[in-house]
C-alpha cells in the first residue's frame, strides 16, 4: 500500500477486515477486496486474481509426514470462511480423509499461518500468502499439490461509487500492480 500512497497522496486508504460481505448502503466504505463468488448484489465486481492452495506446516510437522494419507491423522487447521477447503483438496488429490472438516478454526488467514508456523497442524493456504514464510524456512510444503480454488479475489464497490476518483485511482492502481506481477 505504500506504493499506492506514494502515487496518490490525495487518497486516504482506511483498511479493515470483514469476514463476510456487507451492505455498502449501511457502511461508510467505498470499496472492498472480496474473496469468493462474484455475487455481491448491487455491486461492481472487478476480478483481480484466482488462487492456488497448498498444504503448509512447520519443519517439525513436515518431518512427521511421509505420505498424503498421513494428513488424515494430523491436525488440519481450518479457516472459517473456507469450511470445505480441505475436503476439496483431498478430493482433488484422490485421497479419502474422513476428518477433513475437523480441526481448529481461525477467522483470519494470518492466524492460520501463525498456527502452522507454531506447529499446531497443517494449513491449506493460498500459495501467494505464504511465499515469504516458505522462503524463510518457517513453513514447508509437504506435498507440491497446488489446487486451484473455484473462487477468486475481486475489487467490489457499489455502482454509485464507480465514478468516484478515489475508487477509480485504486482500481487502476491495483490492476496495474497485478499486471506488473
Amino acid at each position: 500500500m505504500t506504493k499506492f500512497a506514494a502515487a496518490h497522496p490525495d487518497v486516504l486508504l482506511n483498511l479493515s477486515t470483514e469476514v463476510l460481505p456487507f451492505d455498502f448502503n449501511t457502511r461508510q466504505v467505498d470499496a472492498a477486496i472480496h474473496f469468493g463468488e462474484p455475487d455481491w448484489p448491487d455491486t461492481v465486481m472487478v476480478r483481480l486474481m484466482g488462487e492456488e492452495v497448498v498444504p503448509v506446516c512447520s519443519k517439525a510437522m513436515n518431518d512427521r509426514i511421509s505420505s498424503i494419507s498421513d494428513l488424515a491423522e494430523i491436525t488440519l487447521l481450518q479457516h472459517t470462511t473456507r469450511p470445505q477447503a480441505w475436503q476439496d483438496w483431498f478430493r482433488h488429490v484422490g485421497v479419502d480423509c474422513p476428518n477433513a472438516l475437523a480441526g481448529p478454526r481461525f477467522e483470519q488467514l494470518a492466524m492460520v499461518i501463525q498456527a502452522a508456523v507454531a506447529g499446531m497442524g497443517v494449513a491449506l493456504m493460498p500459495k501467494f500468502m505464504v511465499e515469504t514464510e516458505i522462503s524463510l524456512g518457517q513453513l514447508h510444503v509437504p506435498f507440491p499439490f497446488a489446487v486451484k480454488s473455484p473462487q477468486s479475489y475481486y475489487l467490489a464497490y457499489p455502482e454509485k461509487n464507480a465514478s468516484k476518483p478515489a475508487v477509480i485511482k485504486f482500481r487502476d492502481w491495483i490492476l496495474s500492480e497485478l499486471q506488473a506481477g
